[in-house]
């Protein structure tokens, strides 16, 4: 979400126009997903990872599965920054409730990869149905470069933060890893 999610749910909670925030936050998540989609699939076809056709059938499902979930974050953050944290807690609810039931029939009478893959899509259809649902009196605006600036000031730095404390947050293991053998690094992590 590189801070925007945070950005929105900030601009939202202060009072501002909820049609413009809409349409900024739904501007960066599009370009975000898009962005995000091309790389992934330019990587994952550069590096022979869908050698095979059960990866050519799993990869697209997984993928569609993430996109429509990150738009349906859109409208949790939003619930979120409006403080309508019942409508949020139904739809996470609501997901765990699905994921249960729909993982739970893979397991006992699928038992495919693929099986599971399409259980992941429906928990995210079903999830953005509930949100959308919710969501479905919000108005939506064409962004201004003024709402644009305003998400970019708050999330770009979140997203500097961000990265630079990732490698902090996982640097145990590679030190003990230089000191020791991967069992000791085993039993720390």
């Amino acid at each position: 979400s590189l801070g925007f999610d945070n950005a929105h749910i900030k601009r939202v909670s202060e009072g501002n126009d909820i049609g413009i925030c809409m349409g900024t936050y739904l501007t960066l998540k599009v370009f975000l997903i898009v962005t995000f989609s091309i790389v992934v699939y330019i990587t994952a076809y550069s590096r022979g990872l869908l050698r095979y056709d059960i990866h050519m059938i799993i990869f697209p499902i997984l993928l569609i599965s993430t996109i429509i979930a990150s738009l349906n974050e859109i409208a949790t953050h939003t619930f979120n920054g409006m403080r309508e944290i019942g409508k949020k807690i139904t739809v996470s609810f609501v997901i765990s409730l699905i994921s249960l039931i729909a993982t739970a029939y893979v397991v006992w009478q699928l038992r495919t990869t693929v099986g599971l893959a399409l259980a992941s899509l429906v928990v995210s259809i079903c999830s953005a149905c509930i949100s959308f649902w919710f969501f479905r009196k919000f108005p939506i605006k064409r962004p201004t470069f003024a709402s644009f600036k305003g998400y970019l000031s708050f999330g770009l730095p979140m997203t500097i933060a961000s990265i630079l404390g990732l490698p902090l947050l996982h640097i145990g293991p590679f030190m003990i890893g230089a000191f020791t053998n991967d069992t000791e690094v085993g039993y720390y992590t």
